[in-house]
């Protein structure tokens, strides 16, 4: 196995986990959830970036657009954009949770996705079923899309609970596959 496909791997290990540590209250909050996943994959020596972007939940009836709508947030409450968190080709979106509350639909709470490497407006899509599919477009033109910071004592708390379970589970398959 080479080093991407390694990385690959590793990728689809840490969305898979990612709420098995992280509370599920935070499915909504993606500034808190890109930062923590960057944090994450700097402990593993992994480059990330957190990528801003708009989400587009597609289906033939409607569509649902979360992120950069034009919104002002109450004072002390959410950012209007959406934030993911990339890695080389791929991206992880653990705050995908919006679409299950607006529109029912069903799909993983983290979803790592392939991104689109030419040059676009979208970054990547998700096929939910035959009909229905996430699509991530670069944010809108003339919007700030800086992420705002988040609190630093639950960044490190959570990103510390999710490195130690990760760790454990790579020492347990690393003893399996040395048995």
């Amino acid at each position: 196995m080479n080093a991407l496909e390694l990385e690959l791997r590793f990728l689809q290990l840490v969305t898979r986990q990612y709420y098995e540590v992280v509370p599920e209250k935070y499915r909504t909050f993606c500034v808190f959830n890109a930062r923590l996943l960057q944090r994450v994959l700097t402990h593993y020596r992994i480059r990330s970036e957190l990528m801003p972007c708009q989400i587009w939940l597609s289906r033939p009836a409607d569509s649902i657009v979360l992120g950069f709508l034009g919104s002002k947030p109450e004072p002390g409450g959410g950012w209007d954009g959406h934030v993911a968190c990339r890695v080389g080709d791929y991206f992880i979106d653990a705050s995908v949770y919006h679409f299950h509350e607006a529109a029912g639909v069903a799909f993983p709470d983290s979803l790592l996705v392939q991104r689109f490497n030419r040059p676009s407006q979208i970054l990547g899509q998700y096929n939910i079923s035959a009909s229905d599919r996430l699509w991530w477009h670069q944010p809108p033109d003339g919007v700030d899309s800086t992420p705002p910071q988040e609190n630093e004592a639950d960044l490190n708390l959570y990103a510390g609970q999710l490195i130690e379970h990760l760790d454990a589970m790579l020492a347990s398959s690393r003893k399996l596959v040395h048995s």
